[in-house]
C-alpha cells in the first residue's frame, strides 16, 4: 500500500528545498513514526542477514520546477508518495502527518495539505510494466588494485543489476512470510535511456540510479512486494519506488 501526501507552502507560492533532499524526507518520515516505531530506524528488519526498512519513497513532483545554487523550487503545492507492505507503519505516518500542522523538510515549513491512500494495483497476471519515480540503484563494493574499496553502480543491461534485484526481493519475500520455494521475479529493461542515470548525494556520499520503465514478471505476492517496498537497495533513502504505466 501507499500514501500520496500533498504538501504546500506556509508563506509564499512556492516551495525551496535543497536540490539533495532525499535525507530530509527521510529524516522527516523517521521523525513522524518514531513516537510509535522507535525501532525502524536503530534496529529495522531482518533477513538473511540484510537489514531493510520496508518502505520507500518518491522523489518531490510538482510543477514550475527551478534549479538555482544547489537548491529547488517548485510551485506549492508538492507531492510526495510513501509505500510500504507493513500497513502499521503507513497507518503511524498518516496520522502523525494528519496530526502535525506544520512540518520542516530541508529547512522548508510546510503544510500537510492531504494524505491519501493509494490502493494496490492487481498483479495476478504475474507480469507489469513500471516506471520509475525514484532511481533504482544496485551496486557492489570492489577493492581496488591500490587496495581502496570502490563502489561499483551497475547498469540496468548488467545481469548483476537484474540479479541482485531478484535476490533483494527475494529476501523481503522471505521477511514478509513468502515461501522461497515458490518464488519467482524477474526485471528487465524496456526503455531505459543514458539520460535516466541519475546522481544524488546522501550524507557525503554518491548514490547512482536509474530512472526509466522496466518489466516485471513473478508471482503476485513478489510484484507486491516490490511496488510496496522498491526494488535494488537504498529503498528508505529514496531509491527504487515505482509505478505501473
Amino acid at each position: 500500500m501507499r500514501l500520496i501526501v500533498e504538501f504546500r507552502a506556509t508563506e509564499n507560492e512556492r516551495i525551496t528545498l535543497p536540490l539533495q533532499y532525499n535525507k530530509a524526507v527521510q529524516g522527516m518520515i523517521y521523525q513522524r513514526v518514531r513516537e510509535h516505531l522507535p525501532e525502524l530506524h536503530d534496529r529495522g528488519f531482518v533477513s538473511a542477514g540484510r537489514v531493510f526498512r520496508l518502505f520507500v519513497f518518491s522523489r518531490i513532483e510538482g510543477s514550475g520546477v527551478k534549479i538555482i545554487n544547489g537548491m529547488i523550487s517548485f510551485n506549492s503545492p508538492v507531492r510526495i508518495k510513501i509505500g510500504s507492505p507493513n500497513n502499521n507503519f503507513l497507518e503511524c505516518l498518516a496520522n502523525s502527518l494528519l496530526r502535525t500542522p506544520q512540518i520542516d523538510i530541508g529547512g522548508s515549513p510546510l503544510v500537510v495539505e492531504s494524505v491519501a491512500i493509494a490502493r494496490n494495483p492487481d498483479f495476478s497476471s504475474g507480469r507489469v510494466k513500471v516506471r520509475a519515480i525514484s532511481p533504482i540503484t544496485v551496486y557492489s563494493t570492489l577493492m581496488s588494485a591500490d587496495g581502496r574499496k570502490k563502489t561499483y553502480y551497475y547498469h540496468p543491461e548488467e545481469k548483476e543489476f537484474s540479479d541482485q534485484i531478484r535476490n533483494n526481493i527475494i529476501k523481503k519475500g522471505a521477511l514478509l512470510g513468502v515461501d522461497d520455494k515458490e518464488a519467482y521475479f524477474t526485471i528487465e529493461p524496456y526503455r531505459v535511456r543514458n539520460t535516466d542515470l541519475k546522481t544524488v548525494y546522501y550524507k557525503d556520499y554518491v548514490v547512482k540510479g536509474w530512472l526509466g520503465q522496466y518489466l516485471l514478471r513473478g508471482t503476485p505476492e513478489l510484484l507486491n512486494i516490490a511496488y510496496d517496498a522498491g526494488i535494488g537497495a537504498k529503498n528508505s533513502q529514496g531509491f527504487g519506488m515505482v509505478e505501473i504505466i
